[in-house]
This record gives C-alpha cells, structure tokens and sequence, in this order.
C-alpha cells in the first residue's frame, strides 16, 4: 500500500465487495493486528481473492507471502500502523 500510495479505502474500492465501508475497515484490522498469532486471525479465501484482485497479483501470491512471513518472523521489517489507523476511530467515509 505504502509503495502505490493507497490508502484502506483505495484497496477496498479495488477488491471488487459489495460494502466499501466494511472492506476498508476489514483491511484497516489486518493492518492492526499484525504480529498477531496467526491461530488467532484467519484470513479466508475469499479475502485473499479480493485482496488479489486490488492489489493485481496472481492467485495464491498473497497466501505465499503471508506463509513466508510467518516462517521468518527475524527477517521482518517493523511494522508501523498509519497515525490515523487509531487516532478517532473508523470514519465511514471514504
């Protein structure tokens, strides 16, 4: 996200759902819970498929990723939540 410049709202308008509001504040929580145990947060597929689609990657990328991130956790750069990710809370707006 950082990278492209997209905002939550950005992806979720790309990951092709029916609610943008409840896709950015879906994609707002993965990025706050990262770090958590992953028996903890389940990310289905369908999630992945959507987050595929916004982010324009092939099938099952995402899930390759989030596997190897969790099997090198030293190799991880810290992660630093945007300032606006918890400072008012979830605004549905885009």
């Amino acid at each position: 996200m950082d990278e492209r410049g997209w905002t939550s709202w950005d992806v979720a308008a790309r990951m092709g759902g029916k609610d943008l509001s409840l896709d950015a504040l879906t994609v707002d929580i993965l990025l706050a819970v990262q770090g958590v145990p992953r028996e903890k947060v389940v990310i289905g597929a369908d999630m992945y498929r959507q987050l595929e689609r916004a982010f324009g990657v092939s099938e099952g990328f995402l899930e390759a990723l989030n596997a190897a991130w969790e099997r090198y956790p030293d190799r991880r750069a810290a992660f630093e939540a945007p300032e606006d990710l918890f400072s008012g809370g979830f605004v549905a707006t885009p």
